[in-house]
C-alpha cells in the first residue's frame, strides 16, 4: 500500500465524516443534546485525523503521478494549494471540537453558544474541503473537466 492508495482512501473520512458530523451537530443542538452534540465534536475530531492524513500523503501520491502521461502539473498544484487551506480549516475545526469537549466537561452553558460558532466553521470547511476534492478529482476523473465540445468531438 503506498501513500497514493492511502490518499485516495483517506480522502473520503473528511468529505463525508464532516457532513455527517454537521448534521449530527444541527440535530444536537435543535434537541439540545448534550450526548448528541458531544458526539458530533468527536465525529469532528475523527474527520480532522481523517484529514491530516489526506494531507500528509498528498505529496506522496504527486510524486507517484505527476509523471504519467494525461495528468496535468497545474492541476495538481492548483489542488496541493486549496488542499493546504482544507487541512488548515480541519485544524481549525479540530481545535473548535477541543474546545467544545473541554467546555461540556467543565459543564460550562457556554458550549450551547460555541456550538453556533463551530456550526459556521464546520460549514465553510466542508465548502473548502469540497472544492479541494473537486481539484483533487480533476487531476484524473476527466468526467469532471470534459466540455460539452469536447463529448461532442468524440463522438
Amino acid at each position: 500500500m503506498n501513500q497514493t492508495y492511502i490518499h485516495l482512501l483517506m480522502n473520503h473520512i473528511p468529505a463525508v465524516g464532516t457532513v455527517f458530523a454537521l448534521l449530527v451537530l444541527l440535530y444536537g443542538i435543535y434537541k439540545r443534546s448534550y450526548h448528541t452534540q458531544r458526539a458530533a465534536y468527536f465525529l469532528l475530531l475523527v474527520a480532522a485525523i481523517g484529514s491530516g492524513i489526506t494531507f500528509f500523503t498528498g505529496e506522496g501520491a504527486e510524486e507517484f503521478v505527476e509523471n504519467w502521461a494525461g495528468f496535468s502539473k497545474s492541476a495538481i498544484e492548483d489542488h496541493e494549494d486549496v488542499g493546504k487551506l482544507a487541512w488548515l480549516s480541519m485544524l481549525l475545526v479540530a481545535i473548535g471540537a477541543t474546545g467544545a469537549l473541554i467546555l461540556m466537561k467543565k459543564k460550562s452553558d457556554l458550549y450551547r453558544s460555541y456550538s453556533y460558532i463551530m456550526v459556521l466553521i464546520v460549514a465553510i470547511s466542508i465548502a473548502v474541503s469540497a472544492y479541494a476534492g473537486f481539484l483533487g478529482g480533476k487531476i484524473r476523473h476527466t468526467e469532471i473537466h470534459s466540455t460539452q465540445q469536447d463529448v461532442q468531438e468524440s463522438d
